[in-house]
C-alpha cells in the first residue's frame, strides 16, 4: 500500500519544485515521456504576489483539442487571500482588490522560470498510476563494462558502437521500426548520464520491450555488421548480456537513498553535489527536434559513439552526454497554455555539448537545418533546454546570426553584442509576451534572478531582437513553503473535475493534500544518481 500513486519529479536529492517545475521539469526518471513534463503536472498554484497579492489560482475551463492527451485550458481564474495569518485556518479566500490577469499568469508561471513573478508557497500536482521501475545502463560503453566484457576495439573501431546508437534513436522516437507503439517506447527514458552511455529508467513493461528490441535489431543487422568485420560472437554477448544488468525498484527514490550509516541515511541523495560553479559552466543544452535526428540518424550515431583511445585508455572524447526524456508525452501531455518552448515540445533529445562547437559552421549551417524558421531573420527561435541551462550560454552575434558569441568577449560584450540566454531559451516571441506579464505583476521588479525574465521598463532601452541577461542576485523563496498534491485519478484527462478556486473553504474543490518541505533556489544538477545502479 505504499505505492499507489506515481509522482512526475526530479533526479537528484538537490533538485526543488521550483526551479526544476517552472523551467520545464526533465523528468528521464519518472515516466515523464508517458505523463509529460513537470511543468505539466501542475493543477493549481498559490502564490504571493511582488504587488502583496497572496493568490491561489488554476484552470476553470477547457475546451478538447485533437491530439493531445489533455484538453486546452481556455480560461484561468484566481482568488485573493484578505486576512493573512500565520494560522492557514484563518485564511479568507474572495475576490481580488484589484483585476488580475491570471491566464497571463498561468502562462507565464508554468514554464517561463519560476522565481520571477513572485514566491509560490504551494503547488497541487497531478498524480498518475503506479508502475514499478527496472534501471540498466545502455550505450556503446555500456558493452565494454564488466557484464558484456568486451573489447573496446570491438565497439569503438568498428560500426558495432554506431549500431548502439542507431538502435537508440529508433527506438526512443521511432519506435514501429520494431513494431512497437509509441505508448510502449514512452515507457522508458534516459537521464544524461555520461558520454557514450544511458542510464534507461523504464515502467512497467518498457524494460523487457526496450531489450527484445535490441535484440531483434541486432538480428536484423548481423549480416551487415559481420560484413563490415564485427566478429558473430561479439554480436551474439552484446545482443544478450545487457539482460543481467536490469535491476528492479519499487520507484526512482528508492535508487536514489544514501545508504551509509551517516546522518543523511534513508535520504535522498544528489549527483553531483551542489557547488557554486554550474555543472554546464561551459556546455550548452542543445535541443535537437526529433525529425532532424531522424533524418541525420547515421551522424547523431557516429557523434554520439565518438572518442579515440589508444591500448583501453581515451585520449580524446568528443562524444557529448545526450538526455533522452523527451517525444511522447512531452509532445502532447500538456494544456497548450503554458510557456515551455516548442523546441522543448519538438526536441528528440538534448545534448549537452561544448561553447566551442557552436563555431560557424553550426550558426551558419547546422542551425538552420535544425530551426528553419531562423531564415526568416524576424524572430530568433528558441534552442536551449531551460533546465541546467549554463550561465555563459548565449545564441550568436546579434548583427549577424550565423557568427558565433565567443567566449573571450567580457560578459558585457556578450550581453550587448549577442543574442541573449533568456531569448535562446523562450524565443523572440514568447520572450515578449512574459516580458509582459512580468512588468504587470512586478512592475518594480522587486524579483530577479541571473537568467530570469526580466521586467524591461526598469531596464535600460535594448534592440528589438534580444534583453541582455541581468547579473543580480538569486531571489529565495521561503524555506516553510508547501508542496501541494493533488489525487485525482486522472484529473487533467476531464474538463469537469478540473481544480477550480474555492472562496468559501479556502481549499481546492478537488484534491488530496500533502504537505512536504521543500528547498528553494537548488543547484540544477547534469547526472542523476542512476552511477549507483550499474
Amino acid at each position: 500500500d505504499g505505492y499507489k500513486h506515481l509522482i512526475v519529479g526530479g533526479a537528484a536529492g538537490t533538485v526543488s519544485p521550483l526551479g526544476w517545475t517552472f523551467q520545464g521539469g526533465l523528468s528521464g526518471t519518472t515516466n515523464g515521456r508517458t505523463h509529460g513534463f513537470g511543468v505539466d503536472q501542475v493543477l493549481q498554484l498559490e502564490m504571493v504576489l511582488p504587488l502583496g497579492h497572496h493568490v491561489r489560482f488554476g484552470p476553470t475551463e477547457w475546451t478538447e483539442a485533437e491530439g493531445f492527451r489533455y484538453p486546452r485550458t481556455t480560461k484561468v481564474e484566481g482568488v485573493c487571500n484578505s486576512h493573512p495569518s500565520k494560522d492557514e485556518i484563518e485564511w479568507v479566500w474572495g475576490p481580488c482588490p484589484e483585476p488580475i490577469d491570471f491566464d497571463g499568469l498561468w502562462f507565464a508561471q508554468n514554464g517561463g522560470g519560476g522565481g520571477t513573478y513572485g514566491i509560490v508557497t504551494s503547488i497541487y500536482l497531478q498524480l498518475h498510476e503506479y508502475l514499478p521501475l527496472k534501471t540498466f545502463t545502455f550505450g556503446s560503453a555500456a558493452l565494454v563494462g564488466e557484464s558484456c566484457g568486451l573489447e573496446w576495439e570491438e565497439v569503438f573501431s568498428n560500426p558495432l558502437g554506431d549500431a548502439v546508437w542507431e538502435f537508440v534513436m529508433d527506438y526512443f522516437l521511432n519506435p514501429s521500426v520494431y513494431d512497437v507503439t509509441d505508448e510502449m517506447s514512452d515507457l522508458c527514458a534516459a537521464p544524461a548520464f555520461l558520454p557514450l552511455s544511458i542510464g534507461v529508467c523504464c515502467y512497467g513493461d518498457g524494460a523487457k520491450s526496450m531489450l527484445s528490441s535490441w535484440k531483434i535489431f541486432l538480428g536484423s543487422k548481423k549480416e551487415t555488421l559481420i560484413e563490415q568485420g564485427v566478429n558473430s560472437t561479439s554480436i551474439e554477448t552484446a545482443a544478450t548480456c545487457i539482460d543481467e544488468t536490469v535491476l528492479s525498484w519499487n520507484d526512482y527514490a528508492e535508487t536514489n537513498m544514501d545508504r551509509s550509516d551517516g546522518p543523511h541515511a534513508g535520504k535522498a541523495s544528489s549527483f553531483p553535489i551542489p557547488s557554486y560553479m554550474s555543472t554546464t559552466e561551459m556546455a550548452v543544452n542543445v535541443l535537437l527536434p526529433r525529425e532532424w535526428i531522424l533524418e541525420n540518424k547515421e551522424d547523431m550515431a557516429s557523434l554520439l559513439n565518438a572518442v579515440t583511445f589508444v591500448n583501453g585508455t581515451i585520449v580524446s572524447l568528443e562524444a557529448p552526454p545526450i538526455y533522452l526524456a523527451f517525444g511522447g508525452g512531452g509532445a502532447v501531455a500538456h494544456d497548450q497554455a503554458n510557456s515551455l518552448s516548442a523546441a522543448h515540445r519538438g526536441a528528440g533529445a538534448m545534448i549537452f555539448q561544448s561553447h566551442w562547437y557552436l563555431d560557424e559552421n553550426f550558426w551558419g549551417e547546422m542551425f538552420p537545418a535544425m530551426y528553419p524558421q531562423v531564415t526568416s531573420g524576424s524572430s530568433f527561435p528558441p534552442f536551449v533546454g531551460s533546465n541546467h541551462v549554463g550561465p555563459n550560454t548565449r545564441g550568436p552575434m546579434k548583427a549577424d546570426w550565423t557568427k558565433p558569441c565567443s567566449l573571450d568577449m567580457t560578459e558585457e560584450e556578450r550581453d550587448t553584442k549577442c543574442v541573449s540566454l533568456q531569448e535562446v531559451v523562450w524565443g523572440t516571441e514568447t520572450l515578449a509576451r512574459l516580458e509582459e506579464v512580468k512588468g504587470a505583476v512586478d512592475p518594480h521588479s522587486m524579483l530577479n534572478c541571473h537568467g530570469c525574465v526580466q521586467n524591461t521598463e526598469k531596464m535600460e532601452s535594448t534592440t528589438a531582437s534580444t534583453v541582455p541577461s541581468a547579473n543580480v542576485a538569486d531571489t529565495t523563496t521561503a524555506t516553510d513553503a508547501s508542496l501541494d498534491v493533488a489525487e485525482s485519478g486522472d484529473v487533467a484527462n476531464t474538463t469537469d473535475t478540473g481544480v477550480t478556486p474555492d472562496t468559501d473553504a479556502g481549499e481546492p474543490s478537488a484534491g488530496w493534500r500533502v504537505i512536504i518541505p521543500y528547498i528553494g533556489n537548488a543547484i540544477l544538477a547534469i547526472a542523476s544518481a542512476i552511477l549507483s545502479l550499474s
